[in-house]
């Protein structure tokens, strides 16, 4: 009588993580995805989440590289003008 009570209780629990399972399977297929375009066919590709997430990840560090890059620009440019007047100063042509 036991056995039959385990047997049944593990007989359950896989048939609920086969179930589970299938609704995770399922909500994991209902993420919808947008195509790519694709350069060389001229068509829309779908390539998956993972590339696409690598293309999103991508264009967003080399947005907040160029953004870096022009401010270390701006930076250097005030340095050097500040350098300038301070030599001018220390000359004596500030005026």
């Amino acid at each position: 009588m036991k056995t039959q009570r385990l047997v049944a209780l593990y007989l359950s629990m896989i048939l609920l993580i086969f179930v589970l399972s299938g609704f995770a399977a399922g909500a994991e297929q209902k993420i919808i995805h947008k195509p790519v375009p694709n350069k060389e066919s001229g068509t829309d590709v779908y390539l998956g989440p993972r590339v696409q997430h690598v293309r999103e990840y991508r264009s967003m560090a080399t947005s907040a590289g160029r953004k870096a890059r022009e401010e270390a620009a701006i930076r250097l440019k005030n340095a050097q003008q500040e350098r300038e007047m301070n030599n001018k100063i220390d000359k004596g042509g500030g005026k």
